[in-house]
């Protein structure tokens, strides 16, 4: 029986994540394996609650950021990533405990301290982690297109400083592909990855 795998989709905003999420389930798809797609902040309470704090409508310090994020990620693996993994079925995530170092750090708590905190809980490590690369100005003229409402982290400063932090705590092992070529050219890098584990 084939091993289920655990992939993590990171990137700022406008790299395309969505997008590529939904292609790389299809490409797994094509290899006769069953694959789910979750997100995070999820469509638990406790993610709702995160939605509303990145809309603005909710304040919170960087440590009940960070505690928020703590709890609705608990719910992430025990509601959607596990019970399918054992099941035999892949995961692919939009979004991970990489997102939240590198979105909430601050000079109170930096990446790698976000990160020890992440990995405290045991939370299950990703098989296989892409990172969308495209630069925050490409990314944010891409964001000018959505009709989605603005949230607290779109400016260049901050897109900025939050793909200079993901650099910072990305393991070795994460596989960049280029998020400004065409989807197609994505998908056919991610796929020449893929191949390994399968």
């Amino acid at each position: 029986m084939m091993k289920p795998l655990f992939i993590v989709i990171e990137g700022i905003d406008g790299s395309g994540k969505s997008t590529f999420t939904k292609n790389l389930r299809e490409l797994l798809i094509t290899f006769n394996r069953t694959t789910v797609c979750f997100a995070e902040p999820t469509s638990y309470d406790s993610g709702i609650y995160i939605r509303r704090f990145l809309k603005g409508e909710v304040m919170l310090s960087k440590k009940e950021q960070i505690d928020a994020f703590l709890v609705d990620r608990e719910n992430s693996v025990q509601k959607n990533i596990l019970p399918n993994l054992k099941q035999n079925i892949d995961v692919i995530l939009d979004r991970y405990y990489y997102s939240t170092c590198a979105y909430q750090a601050s000079d109170e708590f930096d990446a790698k301290s976000i990160l020890n905190l992440n990995l405290k809980k045991n939370f299950p490590s990703p098989d296989i982690l892409f990172f969308l690369d495209i630069s925050p100005e490409q990314a944010l003229e891409r964001t000018k297109t959505r009709n989605s409402e603005k949230e607290i982290f779109d400016s260049i400063e901050k897109q900025k400083q939050i793909y200079s932090e993901f650099k910072k705590i990305l393991p070795g092992s994460t596989n960049f592909l280029d998020a400004s070529l065409s989807q197609d050219s994505i998908i056919d890098e991610a796929k020449k990855i893929l191949i390994k584990f399968l």
